[in-house]
């Protein structure tokens, strides 16, 4: 695959230890993770797929990466190291069996792919280079976005970003508003729910706040109208649209 154009995300991997009655004492262990969803999507929809992302070398890595090789997710450019960690997310069930996000254990959040790891190559060989959040919490994640976005700007491809917000991943919700923000101007497609859209606003209700933001520039926009629902995903002209503050 190496020398086909493919679709490459970066991020994290997760296992999603999901519980199977509202009692919330069992649980089934599941591939998971915004970018991974991406990253195997794109290969079951039979386009190449890419994904740079970091593992260690113990049994919840191996099946991790297994996972991903039966996705068929080319995994050319993801990183190993052996005392990394994959972050786990322990997903509750409320009485209505509602999905809610409980906890997240993450033992090496330091151990991050640098930036000197990207692969020009990777992004030669691309056509749409796709992230999310996950990755710019931490600093040296960040740096790596950033790296990566400047790389996938020398060779001209599209840039997707998934605003995916979780609290509990950043140390406050300033922090978090500001630095998403700070990424949009780089993306040519952002998706992102209504409740995301208020948040990033600081408004009740997100069309409140339209009229109130300079004009930002986007090839495509989806916004997700509901939790478990998106509008249709529909190709248009570049356009503006008043939506947020960023810096450019």
């Amino acid at each position: 695959m190496v020398n086909t154009k493919h679709v490459l995300t970066y991020g994290d991997t997760f296992v999603d230890y999901i519980a199977t009655n509202a009692a919330n004492d069992t649980f089934e262990r599941h591939l998971g993770g915004a970018t991974v969803n991406v990253a195997a999507g794109v290969s079951r929809l039979g386009v190449p797929s890419g994904f740079i992302t970091i593992t260690g070398d113990d049994e919840t890595s191996a099946f991790v990466r297994n996972e991903l090789l039966k996705e068929g997710v080319d995994l050319t450019y993801a990183i190993k190291v052996p005392e990394k960690r994959v972050s786990g997310v322990y997903i509750h069930l409320t009485p209505e069996f509602d999905r809610v996000f409980s906890a997240y254990v993450n033992k090496t959040p330091d151990l991050q792919v640098a930036s000197d790891k990207l692969k020009p190559k990777a992004f030669e060989n691309a056509s749409v280079f796709h992230f999310c959040s996950g990755t710019l919490f931490h600093p040296k994640a960040r740096a790596t976005t950033q790296k990566a976005l400047e790389l996938a700007k020398e060779y001209d491809v599209l840039c997707s970003y998934d605003v995916n917000i979780r609290p509990l991943r950043w140390e406050s919700e300033d922090l978090c508003r500001k630095t998403i923000l700070n990424f949009l101007s780089s993306a040519d497609i952002v998706k992102l729910t209504t409740e995301e859209l208020s948040f990033l606003m600081e408004r009740n209700e997100w069309k409140m706040g339209l009229p109130n933001y300079p004009i930002i520039i986007f090839r495509w926009f989806l916004l997700q109208m509901v939790k478990m629902a998106r509008i249709p995903f529909v190709k248009i002209k570049p356009f503006t649209y008043r939506l947020f503050l960023c810096n450019r």
